[in-house]
């Protein structure tokens, strides 16, 4: 079984990291700050291949297959 995120306020904590973080001005839109929240949220890594997305997340934060 596959972890479930919170959705009551994930777009609200979506759109305040994205402002702290300054995320529009990176190219990072408010979907993917979505993901990031979620993400952090239940422990689990983010698998992309968005470059923007990458800087952004840390290297324990990303999943890279073997």
């Amino acid at each position: 079984n596959l972890p479930r995120a919170g959705a009551a306020d994930a777009w609200i904590k979506a759109g305040v990291l994205s402002r702290r973080e300054k995320f529009a001005s990176r190219g990072v839109g408010l979907i993917d700050a979505a993901i990031i929240v979620s993400a952090r949220e239940i422990g689990a890594r983010v698998w992309t291949l968005d470059k923007k997305l990458r800087a952004i997340l840390s290297r324990a934060e990303t999943y890279t297959p073997a």
